[in-house]
């Protein structure tokens, strides 16, 4: 998505930002902790409820506010200032949303069950203090909460030795993991990281004078990502092949789009386009003339596809469009 003065797509390149009502299931309350005293050094939560503040935390997730990175911080700022709360709470609020709705998706798509323990890189060796955070700090994010443990982590080498040793030898007994070490969906998790590094970084080049644009490619689900400054964001929107063309390129040739019946794939486009047209209040099916004429506004679509009649489009732009269904948002002029 792009943000003030650069732009990223942030899913693999293939379409997003749903609006869609998840059934009947109720919106989640989200909660947050809050600094007090308690007997042993811990501290109760005292709970906040957001219900009140709901319609506005939704309205401004439909328009993107999905993450706390650095497009999405002025959101942030604007709906701490509208509902008088914290932006760590607004922050934590996004945070539990998106896990619920990604925990309802898997449930309905039958992917439950325990989730997948994940394996981050570790480029220095841990430490007996960052194994006692890693006991002390569990469900805890405030600075209130690092500076207690700070406090407590004190008191434990001196009250407690026993324990203490336990987390030296925690320490000791904690390799280091390499990129190497990793697992298939460990090296897409810590890949979508760097992206995000990258993303960030265009803003610091555009920054310096210089300007530019990134696009990468992904085999394994055959899709795309791109970021770049405002002018090399411009240069690809113009030039909307060019990663297409990079992807068809990196899979020798041979583009993966063609394995699927592109028939299929307009239907599912067709599908998706006026469930999200229903939900927005639309009636019937999606009208792509609406949209031609701008009586219908899209938002979401990545960098290098243009939305239209599914008849209009290849298999890999369909592809695209399919893959980034969750960032894809329908609104009714």
């Amino acid at each position: 998505m792009s943000g003030g003065d650069h732009m990223s797509t942030e899913h693999p390149v293939m379409a997003g930002v749903s609006s869609e009502p998840q059934g009947s299931d109720d919106p989640p309350r989200p909660t947050m902790a809050s600094s007090g005293a308690l007997a042993g050094g811990r501290k109760p939560r005292q709970m906040t409820d957001l219900t009140p503040h709901m319609p506005t935390l939704l309205q401004f997730w439909d328009r993107g506010m999905k993450n706390s990175r650095q497009e999405c911080k002025s959101m942030i700022k604007e709906v701490s200032q509208i509902t008088k709360l914290p932006e760590e709470t607004v922050k934590n609020w996004i945070k539990n949303y998106r896990a619920n709705k990604r925990k309802k998706q898997m449930e309905a798509s039958g992917e439950g069950g325990e989730p997948e323990k994940k394996q981050k890189v570790t480029k220095k060796k841990t430490t007996p203090y960052l194994r006692f955070l890693s006991h002390h700090l569990k469900g805890k994010s405030g600075k209130p909460d690092f500076k207690a443990a700070g406090v407590e982590y004190r008191r434990t080498q001196t009250a407690n030795p026993d324990l203490f040793t336990q987390f030296v030898k925690e320490a000791e007994e904690t390799p280091t993991v390499s990129l190497q070490d990793l697992g298939t969906t460990d090296k897409q998790r810590e890949a979508k990281r760097m992206f995000r590094t990258v993303s960030d970084t265009m803003t610091d080049i555009q920054t310096c004078g210089w300007e530019g644009f990134a696009v990468v490619y992904d085999p394994n689900t055959s899709s795309f990502r791109a970021c770049g400054t405002a002018k090399g964001v411009d240069y690809l929107n113009n030039n909307r092949a060019i990663p297409v063309k990079f992807a068809s390129a990196i899979a020798g040739h041979t583009c993966v789009e063609r394995k699927v019946d592109p028939e299929t794939l307009r239907k599912k486009v067709r599908e998706m386009m006026n469930k999200k047209w229903n939900a927005a209040g639309g009636k019937r099916a999606f009208s792509y003339a609406a949209l031609t004429n701008r009586k219908v506004t899209v938002e979401g679509i990545p960098v290098g596809v243009t939305l239209k009649n599914p008849c209009g489009l290849g298999p890999g732009h369909l592809k695209i469009i399919l893959e980034h269904r969750d960032d894809i948002v329908v609104k009714c002029e």
